[in-house]
């Protein structure tokens, strides 16, 4: 399996992009032919800010005049969705392209320029901005010109395309979307891209995503809801550098609909945003950059970092925190109790609880007795969440520990620092095993596994009065998460990788590293009988200080998307 959060993306300079596009194809690729239904008109559509007229010949001729410039000859392609049009070409001698969804009927139409090249951002990333306005001589006065919505938001839709490629695409907030491959090597990593949403009526919409972070890569997508059917366009350089520009039709299979956060009162656009930094208004978008809000690390600075921080620090850090009025409260019934855990990769760890937050623990073959803090939280009866460091080791380590003392399981998600590949990143290993101690009588073949009773669902977690966030459990191995705005509703997103077990009936373990990002492993002991969470992080905050903390919020029910066909399960 090719690991897309690892691929390092080649960055190549503006002008090594304008030699890429020079010698290829002006004209997009596509697999459906092209269509006939624009011959002999003249389109113009007119704009706050600009116009943009073409004109198609009966020959197959295509010519374009932006605002007054003299018209290009220009290799465009067209494919048609229920009436309407898109348009896509390149300008001549430059990597400025031009799509435009073109509804004749209406009035009405939305220009894309898109182009590569960005003074702050990696020069593969394809930037665009949309021009919305009508059509010359249309005679659709009337009609309200394509405006930002958010009726998609909360969609899943499963689809084909033409090259029989197949996505899952989850429309999941008004400023994101996540995607992934189906039936791929790839299958299952879950990516998260700025997005835009227009209304083109009441069932066709625009939908466009940058692969900011990773290739970079441009789509824009024209969709009809009655018909599930779509018309769209790439524009990206894919992973040798070479230029992609195709368009392509696709047929969908709609999966669900999660829950659409945010006002009740129609059309539930987006909330208004503070303006983008100056000298950046043209095709600004905020998206969550973790590459350049983190910076590389080796494995000596993270064991200084780890060895100068206070244990139990953080944001969201334990019970008696300002910030954690939605955490369990420590429990003192495992008091007085020693145990030890045996694992079924052959360790063994010693325990003996002697207080509300303090314990003795060794590991297998080790004479001397750890002193450490621990905290625990009872997530169901006789079921606890367990945490804690082990003191004066480097690299840093930490446990996070679902303990059911009424079954006699245990298992352990076992953190170190010391990645040498990525040393942000914590290892992770997950541990099976028993519980043995005086009056509790463990299974021999029974335990805890991972799951796949989680995908497809979606939850709201409340951390704090001023914290919410959503998660879409949206494959087997990776999921998506996003922070609420002032209104309630979800904005921006990201994914990770990450790994689900079931410990109980309806009381799962979760947890997942923020790759390719801050670096923080997150574990949580999740009871659905109560919807309330209980967790720890650990990790290097954008601060470059290291952090291991508890935390715990309260869950709502966001919805289901029925995966069980795509992955098979």
């Amino acid at each position: 399996m090719i690991d897309k959060f690892r691929f390092e993306y080649p960055n190549p300079t503006p002008a090594e992009i304008q030699g890429i596009f020079d010698g290829a194809p002006a004209c997009p690729s596509a697999k459906t032919p092209f269509s006939a239904g624009l011959a002999g008109k003249t389109v113009h559509i007119t704009a706050e800010k600009a116009s943009f007229a073409w004109t198609f010949g009966t020959d197959g001729s295509v010519t374009v005049r932006e605002n007054s410039d003299a018209p290009l000859r220009v290799e465009a392609g067209v494919l048609e969705l229920s009436g309407l049009y898109l348009v896509a070409h390149r300008i001549p001698g430059t990597v400025r392209f031009l799509a435009a969804a073109i509804d004749l009927e209406r009035g009405l139409g939305t220009v894309c320029e898109c182009w590569f090249g960005s003074a702050a951002f990696p020069a593969r990333e394809v930037q665009r901005v949309f021009y919305s306005g009508r059509i010359a001589g249309s005679g659709g006065g009337g009609e309200k010109i394509h405006e930002p919505t958010g009726r998609l938001t909360g969609k899943a839709l499963l689809w084909k395309n033409d090259a029989g490629e197949r996505e899952m695409t989850i429309y999941a907030t008004a400023m994101c979307s996540s995607f992934l491959d189906v039936g791929t090597p790839n299958a299952g990593d879950t990516f998260t891209a700025p997005s835009d949403y227009l209304e083109l009526s009441y069932r066709h919409f625009l939908y466009s995503r940058v692969e900011v972070e990773f290739s970079g890569g441009f789509v824009l997508e024209l969709l009809d809801l009655y018909t599930l059917r779509s018309t769209g366009m790439r524009l990206a350089l894919d992973e040798n550098n070479r230029p992609v520009f195709r368009m392509y039709t696709a047929k969908g299979k709609l999966l669900g609909q999660l829950a659409a956060y945010g006002p009740f009162q129609p059309p539930a656009a987006p909330v208004e945003l503070p303006p983008p930094p100056p000298g950046m208004e043209k095709g600004f978008r905020f998206a969550y950059r973790p590459f350049t809000m983190t910076r590389p690390m080796t494995c000596a600075e993270i064991d200084e970092v780890s060895a100068k921080a206070p244990i139990w620090t953080g944001s969201f850090r334990g019970p008696n925190n300002e910030n954690s009025e939605m955490m369990l409260p420590c429990t003192e019934r495992l008091e007085g109790m020693r145990f030890s855990l045996r694992f079924d990769s052959g360790a063994v760890w010693e325990y003996e609880i002697s207080g509300k937050n303090a314990m003795r623990f060794r590991y297998n073959g080790e004479q001397n007795w750890r002193e450490e803090r621990y905290e625990a939280f009872e997530s169901d009866h006789n079921l606890f969440f367990m945490a804690h460091t082990v003191t004066g080791k480097l690299p840093m380590e930490t446990m996070n520990i679902a303990l059911d003392i009424d079954e006699g399981l245990v298992t352990c998600i076992y953190n170190r620092m010391g990645n040498a590949a990525h040393p942000r990143e914590p290892l992770q290993e997950w541990l099976f095993g028993i519980v043995e101690a005086p009056g509790i009588t463990p299974p021999k073949y029974k335990r805890h596994g991972f799951t796949t009773e989680l995908v497809g669902r979606s939850f709201t977690w409340t951390y704090t009065k001023a914290m919410a966030s959503q998660h879409i459990y949206s494959s087997p191995v990776s999921y998506s998460w996003s922070i609420m705005m002032g209104d309630g509703s979800p904005g921006l997103m990201w994914s990770s990788p990450c790994k689900y077990a079931k410990i109980r009936e309806g009381i799962y373990f979760m947890s997942w590293i923020e790759e390719r990002s801050a670096g923080n492993q997150n574990a949580i002991l999740f009871n659905t009988k109560t919807m309330h969470d209980v967790g720890a992080c650990l990790g290097i905050n954008h601060e470059q200080v290291f952090e291991f903390n508890t935390f715990g919020a309260e869950s709502r029910s966001a919805g289901f998307i029925d995966l069980r066909e795509v992955y098979g399960i």
